[in-house]
């Protein structure tokens, strides 16, 4: 929908208009990748979105889809993925689910 314009009253022929329109009722996903699981949780809730689940993964877990993955330079506890897209819109109160790498004792 469109919810305003500039300028906002009659331009001449061949001027120029700034049309603003809404998205609606949506929410960025924060990129919070590397992150602490415990501060991404709350900043995504903060977003607006409703954090489900947040899971633990191994070293070996994460390298089945991201080969590269760096087991001795990531963070304990650092976000490694989520259901939605990094910086993405979505409607608010949408469900998202994050994982976690734990080093393993």
């Amino acid at each position: 929908y469109v919810i305003r314009t500039e300028p906002a009253e009659q331009v001449r022929n061949g001027g120029t208009v700034t049309v603003y329109v809404s998205i609606g009722d949506r929410v960025k996903v924060p990129d919070l990748y590397g992150k602490p699981y415990q501060q991404a949780a709350v900043e995504l809730q903060r977003a607006g979105l409703v954090v489900r689940t947040v899971t633990p993964q191994s070293c070996e877990q994460i390298r089945q889809y991201i080969a590269s993955f760096d087991c001795d330079q990531f963070p304990d506890g650092g976000v490694v993925s989520a259901s939605l897209q990094w910086n993405s819109w979505v409607p608010r109160g949408s469900p998202i689910d994050i994982a976690y790498y734990e080093k393993q004792q």
